[in-house]
């Protein structure tokens, strides 16, 4: 899996470090199920990506992720993974965040990747 980052963090804001965390391992580990998820569909497919960047604009922090997908798999937020009762939490996790930061989520599938768009209020 190709995997680009550019990650800039404003100098002042009150983000925790736990939020953070949260934010960054839920994004990136639902990508690698997605790429995964690809792979064993389509074994041929050497071009599996992730890309991530982040930037700050207006009191504005912006977390972009755009991830391979398997264009046969919808997208229906429900865990892939066996168990399902510990998995799947991802997205609704990432949700809580923005809306505790006074911000947004877009979830969006174009052709054969994913789209990840978090905006979250910094002072």
């Amino acid at each position: 899996i190709s995997f680009e980052y550019t990650i800039l963090f404003p100098e002042k804001n009150d983000f925790s470090f736990s939020v953070l965390i949260s934010l960054f391992s839920n994004l990136l580990d639902n990508a690698l199920e997605s790429c995964k998820q690809y792979r064993e569909h389509h074994p041929q497919n050497d071009s599996l990506f992730i890309h991530l960047s982040t930037d700050y604009k207006t009191k504005m922090f912006m977390i972009q992720m755009k991830n391979s997908k398997d264009p046969d798999i919808p997208f229906t937020r429900q865990s892939t993974k066996d168990d399902s009762t510990l998995h799947g939490h991802g997205l609704s996790i990432i949700e809580s965040i923005a809306k505790d930061y006074g911000g947004t989520c877009q979830w969006s599938v174009e052709d054969d990747s994913f789209l990840s768009l978090i905006m979250l209020k910094h002072t």
